[in-house]
């Protein structure tokens, strides 16, 4: 478990610039990571992406906070939703 951690704050430190971010592990072995970049999302949501265990990014889109639900929408429009309580802050 350690190792994983390690090999996504490394990953994400080098793919993502957000300030802060957070993470939840998923159902297969990789992360989600709720990032605070506005870029290419509407007003008041944020990009997020979902990797694999290897750190590959498979889904890219938006998300928003609506206690106490993570609501995600990717940009291919699969809507998903995700408990706040999940969700670890990175160490930025």
């Amino acid at each position: 478990m350690k190792y994983l951690l390690a090999m996504f704050f490394a990953f994400a430190s080098s793919v993502c610039t957000a300030k802060d971010a957070y993470y939840a592990e998923n159902t297969a072995g990789g992360m989600i990571v709720l990032t605070d970049i506005g870029a290419d999302c509407p007003d008041q949501t944020r990009r997020f992406y979902i990797t694999d265990i290897n750190g590959k990014t498979h889904i890219e889109g938006c998300w928003t906070f609506q206690d106490p639900w993570i609501w995600t929408k990717s940009y291919g429009g699969e809507v998903g939703h995700y408990p706040w309580t999940a969700f670890s802050k990175t160490l930025n």
